[in-house]
């Protein structure tokens, strides 16, 4: 087997994903209001809670220390309800001795109640589209040390943010996934061009864990 895997993927990445880790919007005062409601934390309740077991699995002493929200489409509140808008969500948690970002993305219902999708733990710049792809190489490359039917993502790095031209941006992540009893990090690198984006999983920069 090849020791890269690559994938172009054709889809445009959104400016959100191109934005520095912890980017955020300055919160109008009725926005902060909206983001620390019990409106809005029951409706993210269930994602976040998936989150923090997948991050942090039994720890029960966890502290929800900052927040940073960034604006794809502009939220427009209605009621103390969200009318429009699209963003992610940036939760910086901490407890047992880790601390992990929490990484959510909304947009509200026609009831107002916003929908969320967690996405990758940690300090990716990929965005939703991107992930799906980079967690499968991800997967893929972990198999060549290790083989697994039920691997997991369980945190992303940037360890190098976007450099080159304009017309050629690269940046360096290593993603940990977990399987069968096992946890390895896995090396990405993304190359966007106009249009499109690249994932290459380095095999041979994979590495295990100590238990």
């Amino acid at each position: 087997m090849t020791t890269l895997f690559r994938f172009i993927a054709s889809a445009m990445i959104l400016a959100l994903a191109a934005s520095p880790a912890f980017a955020t919007d300055k919160l109008t005062e009725a926005q902060a209001k909206y983001f620390s409601s019990a409106f809005h934390n029951n409706n993210l309740k269930q994602a976040y809670d998936a989150s923090v077991a997948l991050a942090f699995g039994d720890c029960k002493d966890l502290n929800d220390g900052s927040l940073s929200v960034t604006f794809s489409q502009p939220l427009v509140l209605k009621d103390g309800a969200a009318t429009s808008g699209v963003w992610k969500e940036q939760h910086v948690v901490a407890g047992c001795g880790a601390t992990k970002v929490l990484n959510f993305y909304a947009a509200p219902g026609l009831d107002g109640r916003p929908a969320f999708t967690a996405s990758m733990i940690g300090t990716t710049m990929a965005d939703l589209n991107l992930q799906r792809t980079a967690v499968q190489y991800a997967f893929l490359a972990a198999t060549q040390k290790g083989v697994c039917p039920n691997f997991e993502a369980i945190d992303t790095h940037l360890d190098q943010g976007p450099g080159g031209p304009d017309e050629k941006q690269v940046w360096y992540e290593t993603w940990a996934v977990r399987g069968c009893g096992h946890t390895y990090d896995v090396p990405l690198l993304f190359t966007r061009t106009s249009g499109s984006t690249t994932v290459t999983a380095d095999i041979k920069g994979v590495r295990e864990r100590a238990p």
